[in-house]
């Protein structure tokens, strides 16, 4: 890709950093996205806390001294490169912007975004704030998901998170595949969607989850599971019952937004459409957007 040529020093890229990969993008004068990066390079990954050389080895060409440069993710917590504070709810974009964390490197400066917290029950956003207020809606009042390791269930109202919750959803699934005897037939995977929708609607009208849980290797033994189907029958089972505590935690029930990768939001769509239940499907790049609107925010209050 051809990148234009950068004029005036100004807020010049968004850096969403996480556990295990680094994703950026470059923005033009008009907050148009010029070119985007996504490297394996989460922190996790950086040797030694070399955060400063990571990211100037991986985007030091798209900056000029001066420019700024926001950072949202694991990058901002205590284990990454500077940590920010958390937020409470209700939050917005401007109190995002307004509270990060500045710092300076090679004359570029560096906002560090903080993350949003609830207390009651206490929960914790970072890095998911900028794709829950940058979805792309004519909706004041929605609840949005994102679906992952610790899916996200959140309620937005007037352009504000004021309350979410935290669903270990793909840890979960990644624990029992692999490191229990729950998971331990699994082999050769191939993917049923019937199985996978039987088992998401199980989960989603079932009371006794936990017990559900062991069809995974009982069944298997017994012949009535295929065990390359495992792992169909329990990401279905999973993410039913995902749904099922999900739905009943938010308020906007009738405006559901999901944003998630093409493969993972179809799997999702797919769930709540033999629920009968009515989403929108947004795209997991409303990160993109989340970035371009603070830095409107951020040159409007400057």
């Amino acid at each position: 890709m051809t990148t234009k040529t950068l004029s005036t020093p100004l807020f010049r890229a968004g850096i969403d950093w996480g556990s295990s990969t680094f994703r950026a993008y470059l923005f033009d004068d008009n907050k148009e996205l010029l070119e985007s990066l996504e490297l394996p390079l989460g922190i996790k990954y950086c040797e030694q806390g070399r955060f400063e050389e990571t990211l100037f080895d991986s985007i030091g060409h798209w900056l000029q001294p001066g420019d700024q440069v926001v950072l949202s993710g694991m990058i901002t917590s205590r284990n990454g490169w500077i940590e920010s504070n958390y937020l409470p709810c209700p939050a917005n974009l401007q109190q995002l912007i307004l509270h990060a964390t500045a710092r300076t490197f090679r004359r570029v400066n560096c906002l560090f975004l903080p993350g949003v917290s609830q207390q009651r029950p206490p929960d914790i956003l970072r890095g998911e704030e900028l794709q829950l207020l940058g979805v792309q809606t004519d909706k004041q009042n929605y609840s949005a998901v994102i679906p992952g390791t610790h899916s996200k269930w959140a309620d937005i109202r007037n352009q504000a998170i004021q309350s979410f919750r935290s669903i270990a959803i793909g840890e979960l699934y990644d624990v029992l595949i692999n490191h229990s005897l729950i998971g331990a037939f699994a082999n050769d995977e191939e993917w049923n969607q019937e199985i996978f929708l039987e088992a998401a609607e199980s989960g989603y009208r079932s009371n006794t989850i936990l017990s559900d849980l062991f069809l995974c290797r009982s069944a298997v033994i017994l012949d009535s599971l295929p065990p390359q189907y495992t792992s169909s029958y329990l990401s279905g089972l999973l993410i039913g019952r995902e749904i099922r505590e999900g739905i009943e935690l938010i308020s906007h029930r009738d405006q559901i937004i999901v944003i998630a990768s093409a493969n993972l939001g179809q799997k999702y769509l797919s769930i709540f459409e033999h629920l009968g239940i009515t989403i929108t499907l947004a795209h997991s790049q409303s990160a993109v957007q989340g970035y371009q609107l603070l830095m409107k925010h951020h040159e409007t209050r400057t």
